[in-house]
Formats: C-alpha cells, structure tokens, sequence
C-alpha cells in the first residue's frame, strides 16, 4: 500500500486498528488486503528527508479526528486516540507482585486501565494483545504483551479480593476418586511463558457450608500463594511439589490468583485462574419452594432474552431451573398451578418460558441424511410436527406446524406456520424470522432451519397478547440410516477419497450450475463424514489454485446456494432505509487471504414489497466487474472505478454471492462471500426525503420507478455517488435477473414432470442475456434454475 505525497520515500507505521477508518483519499490498500498489527508503508514527499518528520505529521494530521500522530526515531506513528491512550496506561501498570504488596494504592490504577482496555473494539484489542510496549517507545517492567500485561493486571486485582467459598453440599470430604467426583482446570491466560506448570484442586473438605481445600503445583519452585486477598505458604517438603492446605475454594467458579515463583532472577508472582468442578447438587435432599419461587420471579420475560443476551441468562435460568428441579413432585405441581408475581401465568410456565426461550436462541443441528427433495404431510416420506404450549393456561391457544421441509446438500431448512395473523415475527434456530404472509392471511415464516426428529423451540410475538409466547414444535418424518461402509468391498481411506472428490469440484463459483448439484453434494457428505483431525488436515493441504481442501468445499456449497432466486419479500413501507456496517456481516469462510475484503450495505431501498440494498466493498484497489447472486449476473454499477452492486436482497437471512474483478482472466477465481443482514423489519421507518438540489447537475426530482429518496445514494467510504440513472438501471437489472431466475425455477417445474430426475428437466433450460437500460448492460443468466429454487418456489407456480 502507498500514500503519496511527492518523490522523495520514507517510512510510516500505521496501527491496524486506523486500517479501515483513515480517509481512503490519502490511503489505498490493495485488493482484498485486510491489515493487521502496525503496517510499514510508503510515503513519497516533496521535501528533503531531514524534513520528512515535519511535513510527514502536517499532511497526516488531515486525517479523520480521533487519531494521534506521534513519532519514533524516524518513523511517523498514527493510530486511535483510545487505543494510545489504553496502551500508555496498560505500559505504566505495576507488575503483579507490586500490585499485591500495596493493592489499595494501584486499585484505581488499573480499574483505570482495565476500562480504557475494554472500551476498545475486539478488533482493537486484538491489534495490541501480542504488541510489546518496548517497540512501541513506551516502557514497561514487564518482558510481556499489551493483553498479558493488563490480564495479569486484573487477575491480580482480582486476587486480593474476597470471596465466597460456601456450598449447600453435605459435610465430608471430596477428591477425584468419590461421589460426586472433583475436577479442575487452570489457565495462565495470554502469558508467552514456555515453562507454564499446571495447577490443580484436590482434597476438599466441607463443614457446616464452608469449602477449603488443597491446591497444588506441578512444580518445586512456588513459595506462596495469594487469593481471596489471603497469603498461603507453601507446606510442601523440600523437592515436593509446591503444595497450599486449607485455602477457601469458591466451587464451580473462576479463582483469581497469584503464585510467587522462585525460579527467575528475582522473585515473581505470576497470575493464574482455577476453577474446583464438581455437582454440588448430588444427593440433596427436595429444595425449597420459596426459593424457587423468588428465583422464578427474578427471571428475564421472553422478548429479553434475544441472541445477543446468549450467555447473560444461562446461569440464571439454569440456578432457577436446578431449584425447581429439586423440589418433590408434590412442591412442582403446586408451582405448576399458582400464579407468580409476574405475569397471569403459574411459577411453572414462566419457568418454562425462560427456559424455551433460550433455547430458541441456540442454533438448530439442521443435518439430515435425507436426499435433496420437498418434504410435507403428502410427500413420502412423510413430514409430520405437532407444537405444544407447554404448562400456560391460556384458552386461545392456536395450533403451529411445520409445513415444507426443503433438503439441500443434507441439510433441512422449512416454514413455520401458526393459524392466526397475529404473530409479526418469531425466534427459532438462533434467529429471528419476520412474518411473510400477507394481511389477513395466517402468519407464516419461511427459511427457518429445522432439526428433524427432534424437539425445537420457538418465541412468537403477538400483536394481540404485546408479547412474546413460548411454543415447541416436535417433527417427525423417516430418515434413512446413514449407509456404512460394503464389507464386500475393500476399505476406502475416507480422507483420500474426499481429497480426490474436492479436486474434482469447479474450483470458480460463478461457475458452478445445476449439473454439479450431486457431485458437490456427494463431496460434502464425504466432507462432513471426516475425523475433526482429518478435516484440520484438508483446512491445511492446498490445491493447486492456492485453496485449502476445506475452502474449495465451502466455494462449491455457497457457489451452489447462490443459484437459488432471492425471496426478497418484505413488510416494510417503500423508501430508503440507512443501514448500519454493523448490521451487515460478510466473511470469506475459511479462506486464509491475508488480502480479505469485506462488503457493508449502504442503503435498503423498498419498493412494491421489495427490498433491494447498495452493497460496497471496502477497499481494493481493482473494481469488481461481476457478481453473481439469486441465480443471476449482475454488473457493477459504479463507474469511478469502485465496486457497487443493487441487489435484491432477503433480510435478516443468510445470503451467498460471488465477485469477480475487472480484467480478471477466464480461468482466475471468483471470490465467494457469505451475507447476513440484521435489520428490524417491524419497526423500522424511510429515511427522510432529501429535497431536489436543481444546482447539483443531477436531476432529482420524480424517476418513474424509483422513489425520490433512492435517486442519489452515496457509498460510505468511497465517495463514489450513483444518480438517478444509475440507480434506476441498477435496480431493473436485479428486479430482471429475480424474476428470470423465478421463471427458471417455474418452467424447471413444468418441465420436469416425469423425467427422470428435476435434474434433468433443469438441464434442459437456458435463459439469455437479457440487456437493460441506460447503457447499463444488465443480466446474464445460468442455464436452468437451480435445484434448490425448484422447490422453493414449487407451491407458488402450481397455483
């Protein structure tokens, strides 16, 4: 990468965390690069060297605010105000055992820095975790890294603090060997250490709710320990493993201490986590029901519980759930039936509720080892679901179903559907699912991963009840067994055989058709079949075009899911719709491209029900020429040289494309992406209407087509700006290539009827380049719809 500024060259460093916010006038990285750490580039001036320093700070200084400028020798250092900041306070924290020595007088120190530390991004953070402050000018008594030097920090903060080691368990004592039995683990966090001994728990006695114990080092060298803000000496015999008695232990909980090792130069306490497992549950006795009865009240409603809470409620509803379960069937069913301080419904539903919800936030294990094909009651096999309303009282219970179960490449993906028009949106699988029904008809959500054969849970919110309700859906539908190996046959090194199968594969997404729908889906079956061992290897081992084994798999599968059209349906009023980067998540899989490039959604533009979105690619420096999506080509819309797509697009779903630059050769790889945007479709509004600006040469008045506010969209990040015109053409052409694509999948279905397979009926169909308007050369489609599409879109085209 370059910035130029004149003739003459000198050195820049600039931090990763800048990489991507620096103003893309004054930095140009190249394609698909993706920096990280410090990056040494080049600058240019038009000045003697000896002056590069001054100059150098001036034309960098113009660079967005929030960024410092700094300098080291000869070097120009930019990066975030809040990352220097975090850096300079993680440099001047004591080591661990100064910190211990005086705990009171470094407190506020490093709660100062921990903060500055946790107010960074994760990418920010990750930048500086393996960074050393010497090579940063800063000085640092610790021979560590940014992330162990304030991790150490904490930890030993963390140490000097008290604890509870108190337990529900009956008195006795408790090691590996009994019942219940006691493990534990250690971990010495982000330490570089090579000479890292483990710890461990053993021998804990318990007396009248009290827990002390034994722990011990693999080591001679450890003279005490501090924790829970106590002092331990080691007991052990010279030669013995360091070894501390009657230390209070806080069971199944992260212990925070500090171990003073005398094997270095001086003495030196060093930072470690513990953690005593065992069922503290075993052999108790029926629980107490008030307890359960303020733990159930305490829990999170439905609509709290999303997927960006995962992880915040689990102990929670695990702790309300154990004390319900330890009460005698006697002292449930009085919870099943009184009402809690809650809502109208009994201790047990909204225990219920808490618990299928969270389940409904956890990604479904949609594998099945059924063959490609729709799935419903009169299909064969069968598909069968029968839903639940679990312990609530209510009497307008309407009934859930799974009605279509579509299998692609041996996983199941379904609609949900409820007899009632009340329910916006649910979640089910990991995520949520808006409403696609239209008014009056019965809600209806499609998409939605199912595990088969198995219990799922969902939360539907309902318009009627303002309120999220907690239901089950059990399907039921026979799965044939997984074939074994022929013993007629010789044995097959499963790991050669997917090797030979990768190599086999269109190593080109955008050239993947229909006809490679059984060779990718077979590959993927042997794929999936493999040791995790054996699939490390494939993620390792190359072809001869650079890709891992692992990464040519996952090409062909998103290559193959990119052919299917887009259902870009949605319940949102006509306009444009401001998306946020971080609501749009792209990644390149497994690909190990150290010149990655990711894609944010500028707008959403609605109309007559359709979503559309402006994609940009951040960075690169080659425009990208084509992207191929919903079984359609289309052209960048952009014309100064950067990468722009109008898309249909279906929201708040994942999405597979593919790209590929300009002047790229025949044989030169697309790049596949994986797409998923978040965005509420419920309750989001248009953007305001930017009034015509007649000065600006660009007509923005009314476009027959489009509506006022989608005439001028700029691309964020790239100063790029389509007109009217552009836009306009953009979006027929992505309009054009759905409803093509859709007639595929149609005339795959009308064809197909009694060939001998949907196959070959797809192979049959070619659909041309179709040209659309104002100079934009539009849409190219692949022959015949995709196998997937079929049956997606068969009930629509029956009708």
């Amino acid at each position: 990468m370059a910035v130029r500024y004149g003739k003459k060259v000198a050195n820049v460093v600039i931090s990763a965390a800048l990489a991507t916010s620096l103003c893309p006038a004054a930095f140009a990285f190249a394609d698909g690069e993706e920096p990280a750490g410090q990056m040494a580039v080049e600058a240019a001036v038009d000045v003697p060297a000896q002056a590069f320093e001054q100059v150098a700070i001036e034309e960098m200084a113009k660079a967005p605010s929030g960024v410092s400028v700094s300098t080291q020798d000869d070097v120009v250092v930019l990066e975030a105000d809040a990352v220097a900041t975090a850096k300079q306070l993680i440099a001047a924290l004591p080591i661990t055992s100064v910190y211990t020595e005086k705990p009171q007088q470094y407190r506020a120190q490093v709660l100062e820095a921990e903060a500055a530390y946790e107010a960074l991004s994760a990418d920010e953070r990750a930048g500086i975790d393996k960074m050393y402050p010497s090579n940063d000018g800063l000085t640092s008594i610790s021979d560590q890294p940014y992330g162990r030097i304030i991790e150490a920090a904490k930890w030993s903060r963390l140490a000097m603090e008290p604890y509870a080691a108190t337990t529900v368990m009956q008195d006795g004592v408790y090691d590996a060997g009994t019942a219940p039995a006691l493990t534990s683990e250690y971990s010495k966090g982000q330490s570089t250490s090579s000479r890292q001994k483990p710890w461990s728990v053993s021998n804990i006695t318990v007396k009248d709710g009290q827990v002390t114990g034994t722990i011990t080092v693999d080591s001679t060298n450890y003279s005490f320990i501090k924790i829970g803000g106590e002092k331990f000496e080691n007991v052990a015999e010279p030669g013995k493993n360091s070894t501390f008695v009657n230390v209070p232990i806080a069971l199944n909980k992260v212990m925070y201490f500090t171990g003073n090792t005398t094997a270095m130069t001086v003495p030196y306490e060093v930072a470690f986590t513990l953690t005593a497992f065992i069922d503290e549950s075993y052999g108790q006795s029926a629980g107490d029901i008030e307890t359960a009865k303020a733990l159930i009240n305490a829990l999170p409603d439905a609509p709290s519980i999303t997927a960006a809470q995962l992880g915040t409620y689990d102990e929670q509803i695990a702790e309300a759930g154990a004390a319900y379960d330890a009460l005698s069937e006697a002292d449930q069913a009085a919870l099943d039936e009184q009402t809690s301080l809650v809502n109208s419904q009994s201790y047990g539903r909204v225990l219920e509720t808490a618990q299928w919800a969270l389940e409904a936030i956890k990604a479904a294990d949609n594998r099945t080892s059924l063959p490609n094909g729709l799935y419903n009651a009169d299909s064969s096999p069968g598909l069968t679901s029968e839903y639940s309303k679990g312990k609530s009282s209510s009497v307008r219970q309407r009934p859930w179903s799974v009605k279509d179960v579509c299998v692609v490449d041996g996983k199941a993906t379904g609609t949900v559907m409820v007899e009632s028009s009340s329910y916006t949106y649910i979640y089910m699988a990991g995520k949520r699912f808006e409403n696609k029904a239209k008014e009056g008809e019965y809600s209806t959500f499609t998409n939605v991963p199912i595990d088969l054969n198995s219990t799922m849970y969902l939360t539907g919110y309902s318009t009627s009840m303002l309120t999220e309700i907690a239901f089950s859906l059990t399907t039921s539908i026979q799965e044939p067994e997984p074939v074994g190996p022929d013993p007629d046959k010789p044995e097959v090194n499963a790991l050669v055989e997917a090797k030979a199968a990768i190599a086999l594969l269109p190593a080109n997404p955008h050239k993947v058709t229909n006809a490679d729908v059984d060779a990718i889906a077979a590959t993927l079956k042997l794929y999936e079949a493999l040791s995790s061992e054996d699939k490390a290897t494939l993620q390792r081992e190359t072809l001869s075009n650079g890709y891992s084994y692992a990464r040519a798999v996952e090409v062909a599968s998103w290559a193959l899911q990119s052919l299917a059209p887009v259902d870009n349906s949605t319940t949102l009023a006509d306009g444009t719709y401001t998306l946020a980067q971080s609501d749009m998540v792209t990644d390149l899989g497994l690909s190990e491209s150290k010149r990655q490039n990711n894609w944010h959604v500028d707008k959403i533009m609605v109309e007559n029900g359709k979503a559309f979105a402006l994609i940009v690619r951040d960075g690169g420096n080659t425009a990208a020429d084509t992207l191929y999506l919903g079984g359609a080509f289309l052209k960048n819309a952009a014309t100064d040289g950067s990468s722009q797509f109008v898309i249909p697009v279906d929201l708040n779903s994942d999405m597979y494309f593919s790209v590929l630059s300009k002047n790229a050769v025949d044989s030169t790889n697309a790049l596949a992406y994986h797409l998923n945007t978040t965005f509420d479709e419920e309750n989001s509004v248009p953007d305001p209407v930017v009034p015509s600006d007649p000065a600006s040469g660009d007509d923005q008045g009314e476009t027959e087509g489009v509506p006022n506010n989608t005439d001028t969209v700029t691309a964020v990040g790239t100063g790029a700006t389509l007109g009217a015109a552009q836009m306009a053409a953009a979006k027929t052409a992505a309009t054009a290539a759905t409803a093509a694509a859709e007639k595929g999948a149609a005339a795959a279905v009308a064809g197909g009827e009694g060939a001998a397979s949907p196959l070959e009926a797809l192979d049959d169909i070619d659909i041309p380049v179709a040209a659309v308007g104002s100079g934009f050369a539009g849409v190219a489609l692949l022959g015949g719809a995709s196998f997937w599409a079929l049956f997606r879109k068969r009930e629509e085209h029956e009708e």
